[in-house]
């Protein structure tokens, strides 16, 4: 009796390490693509909180009688997204009367090539 692996057990080995791998390499893309997303969106999503914040204080003493009003504002250095644009709302949704205005910022960009949107809004009584 011999001692040791045959030939086919040898192959066969190499076969199943081999599947091991290629779904080990798959899992692993699908984990990084998820991740690259989830940081884009963070970072979309800190950007909109900075500048809403931002616009609450600057546009709170606007004339009712003139909104909604769009602004287009420009992304502060660190706000680093592919494609960003940044675009700010002011509005008063239940009317002048009642003095509450609803600041919306809207964070467009890209990743992995496909166009992604941010939104937070703050309704705020002046």
């Amino acid at each position: 009796m011999k001692k040791g692996f045959s030939t086919v057990e040898v192959l066969l080995t190499i076969l199943v390490g081999s599947i091991f791998i290629i779904a080990s390499y798959g899992l692993y893309s699908s984990i990084l693509k998820a991740n690259l997303n989830s940081t884009a969106r963070s970072k979309a999503s800190n950007i909109a909180y900075n500048h809403l914040r931002e616009i609450t204080h600057k546009y709170r003493s606007l004339n009712c009688a003139i909104l909604p009003q769009n602004y287009t504002e420009t992304a502060q250095p660190g706000e680093e997204l592919s494609n960003l644009e940044i675009v700010s709302t002011v509005s008063a949704p239940y009317g002048c009367q009642f003095g509450l205005y609803k600041f919306t910022v809207t964070v467009n960009y890209t990743v992995s090539g496909q166009a992604k949107t941010e939104e937070q809004s703050l309704y705020v009584r002046v």
